[in-house]
């Protein structure tokens, strides 16, 4: 799920969208989706605020979630939270499916 909202944020667009929107759906439900994962995972600490993450580019939004420690810009609450909220992205299946496929170059 990681790559495909990596992918998505990389498109830009209608996909850079659903990438944000999934992620301001996730950062309101946090105690749902976190409370399984409270004893292996701690994701409170820096994660962004929507509000933030709303104004991030494709590349902003794409460096922060990918597995790359030595980046400055690399957040692994940020990449943590988008782990545990699978649940949310999945239920977007069909529109992450037709999302990726328009904004295709």
């Amino acid at each position: 799920m990681l790559e495909a909202l990596i992918g998505l944020a990389e498109a830009g667009g209608d996909g850079l969208k659903l990438a944000k929107d999934i992620y301001v759906e996730a950062f309101r439900r946090l105690d749902d989706i976190y409370e399984p994962y409270t004893t292996v995972v701690d994701i409170r600490k820096e994660l962004p605020s929507p509000e933030e993450v709303r104004y991030w580019s494709s590349e902003r939004y794409s460096v922060a979630l990918r597995h790359v420690p030595a980046s400055p810009a690399y957040n692994r609450s940020f990449r943590q939270r988008r782990h545990v909220s699978f649940k949310i992205a999945a239920k977007r299946g069909t529109v992450i499916l037709t999302c990726s496929v328009r904004t295709k170059p």
